[in-house]
């Protein structure tokens, strides 16, 4: 890391993930720590991916020309990067992205595709298992590793054989397309459908792929359900529109576990948490060996109050797969804020990988109980520049508490430390 000439600073990194994660994490570190009175701080982050020459002090060449030429560029507070970077991250970021266009960047390159990042993706329970993110895992120490994977060898082993049989029974009963054409549109579908968190494109694209999966086979469940799950990623979702096309699937294929998931979340948003819960156990029955299945179902048992269920059933998935993104191993420090855990709360998230805008409001939540104000509301600053459009109530949508003294105490505490109402 070096300063140039222009008072810039130039840096280094093995990994393109590892720069927008530094970029981000500084953003956020310097929101939470504020600045002193009458003085206004900010930084403007410039990010791109080329070969690096630094032949005495400070690197030359495009790699850092182009870096210093976007950051010159954006506004305070903003993080831009080059196509060439986006192209690097985009699988694997746990950030959305606005799409700029092409960029002349002056004296270095004309027409560059440019990428702003806008904010953390916002996790919604509906989705499919990202094919992103599979970065942001728990800290472990290399001895449990090996540990676990000795345990997931010996699960597979005695489990494949006794789900073999019962697997072939709930596949004879699965609803196949009628022809090929319906499964790669679905298939098509899904690769943008997993992206759909990073750019809204992606999420337009999905739903056109799905629309004509339906087109070719308007009894293909599959196509039904996901479309519905793409849907989700728009703001204005028609609800009601949501679950009728839903249970429409379900009439398809009464087999298709993740349209069970996904009904369990519209049930959970419509405060149907019976029914929420009836149809996660569904789910979990037709596809009970689903590591990510598992971690996300585990969120309603915790918003119906069965709490301890949720964290047996985290501790399964972990145990299947230790390398599940980040965004489900937040999901134990949820479970353990409803029992009022709150030093437990604060463990079980400081072991994130990195911490996500949810993840910091839930552990202010739980310093606002322990009587730790102050710390609370750095937090809650970080949070915010990490989904800057977050209100109170726009976080209380989705953590919909059977218990609505938990519901309102919860949405207190965050408004007490600064969260926007």
């Amino acid at each position: 890391m070096v300063k140039s000439e222009t008072g810039s600073v130039v840096a280094e990194f093995a990994s393109a993930l590892n720069a927008l994660r530094c970029a981000a994490e500084l953003r956020s570190a310097m929101a939470g720590a504020g600045a002193p009175d009458g003085v206004t701080q900010s930084l403007r982050y410039g990010l791109h991916v080329a070969d690096v020459m630094q032949p005495g002090d400070e690197p030359v060449g495009d790699a850092s020309a182009v870096a210093l030429a976007l950051g010159q560029t954006a506004g305070p507070e903003e993080v831009l990067l080059s196509g060439a970077f986006f192209d690097h991250v985009h699988r694997h970021s746990p950030y959305n992205f606005d799409d700029l266009g092409p960029r002349d960047i002056d004296g270095v390159s004309r027409d560059m595709p440019v990428y702003r990042m806008r904010g953390e993706i916002s996790a919604h329970r509906m989705q499919a298992a990202p094919t992103q993110l599979r970065g942001g895992r728990k800290k472990r120490p290399f001895e449990e590793m090996l540990s676990l994977l000795d345990d997931i060898t010996a699960k597979i082993a005695a489990t494949v054989f006794g789900r073999v049989e019962d697997a072939s029974m709930v596949a004879t009963g699965r609803k196949l397309p009628e022809n090929m054409t319906a499964f790669e549109c679905v298939l098509r579908g899904m690769a943008h459908h997993r992206l759909g968190g990073v750019t809204d494109d992606h999420v337009h694209k999905a739903i056109e792929w799905f629309d004509k999966a339906i087109a070719a086979d308007p009894d293909y469940a599959a196509a039904h359900a996901w479309r519905v799950c793409s849907l989700t990623r728009l703001p204005n979702l028609d609800m009601a529109a949501a679950e009728i096309s839903i249970r429409h699937a379900l009439e398809l294929d009464p087999n298709d576990a993740e349209a069970y998931r996904i009904l369990a979340t519209i049930e959970l948003l419509n405060e149907n948490h019976a029914s929420a819960a009836a149809m996660i156990r569904k789910a979990i029955e037709l596809n009970p060996t689903d590591a990510y299945v598992k971690s996300r179902c585990a969120a309603i048992f915790t918003y119906t109050g069965e709490a301890g269920l949720s964290l047996a059933m985290l501790d399964e998935a972990e145990s299947l797969d230790p390398f599940l993104p980040v965004w489900c191993f937040e999901e134990r420090g949820v479970a353990l804020y409803a029992p009022e855990r709150y030093e437990e709360v604060l463990q079980a998230q400081g072991k994130l990988a990195f911490q996500t805008w949810r993840s910091r409001l839930y552990r202010a939540a739980a310093l606002v109980a322990l009587d730790r104000p102050q710390e609370a509301r750095k937090l809650v600053k970080e949070a915010i520049v990490g989904r800057p459009d977050i209100t109170a109530t726009h976080f209380m949508v989705h953590e919909r508490y059977q218990d609505t003294e938990k519901r309102s105490e919860l949405r207190h505490r965050l408004e007490m430390v600064g969260l926007p109402k």
